[in-house]
């Protein structure tokens, strides 16, 4: 009793301080990895993804969501969330480029009263005309070939594999409008026209 009594004050420092530490919340780089993995596991189940990507422009006036997250990427969180019969393969998932997974089942507002073929036939027209006035990437991945259309400021590029469509995204997202648009793409052109696809 007298110990405690004479050290109360150290005590209650160390008390304080010990809860007060709570461990560092890092954010994880891998974010964009997990996304695609993620698409790539729904994709074995025949469905397609569409996803919009959103950068320093914001897009809450152009894109409806039926399901909203707002929560950080986490592996397997998202595909949970596909796997679920809640989730509409037709829209698309939205997510920012800071890794937060924005809400699934999302829509161009412009798409709202549209019949589900159609929205097939027109996502890409879409994501062009959005993409030209802001600097979203959307990308959509086909269950068949496994392969990427990815679209950003406002140009097309078919048949991307994973791994290209990985450097792609990551590079979008790290680099300014102004740099991307003066030539940052060159290896994703090329990687297509090497495929013998077309970028319009």
């Amino acid at each position: 009793m007298l110990f405690i009594m004479m050290h109360q004050e150290v005590l209650q420092r160390n008390l304080v301080a010990l809860k007060n530490i709570t461990p560092a919340y890092v954010q994880t780089d891998d974010w964009l990895e997990t996304l695609l993995q993620s698409c790539l596991v729904i994709i074995n189940k025949n469905k397609s993804v569409t996803c919009v990507i959103e950068n320093h422009d914001g897009l809450d006036e152009f894109i409806d969501f039926s399901l909203l997250i707002n929560a950080d990427m986490r592996k397997g969180i998202l595909e949970l969330l596909l796997e679920t019969p809640s989730y509409d393969h037709n829209k698309m998932i939205w997510t920012d480029a800071h890794g937060r997974l924005r809400a699934i089942n999302s829509t161009w507002k412009s798409l709202d009263n549209q019949e589900t073929t159609h929205q097939q036939n027109t996502w890409h027209e879409h994501a062009i005309l959005y993409s030209t006035h802001t600097d979203a990437l959307v990308f959509h991945v086909n269950p068949i070939t496994r392969n990427f259309t990815i679209i950003v400021h406002g140009k097309q590029f078919d048949n991307v594999t994973a791994h290209h469509a990985l450097k792609l995204i990551k590079k979008h997202i790290t680099q300014s409008k102004e740099t991307i648009i003066k030539g940052d793409y060159r290896e994703a052109s090329s990687q297509s026209n090497r495929s013998g696809q077309r970028t319009p």
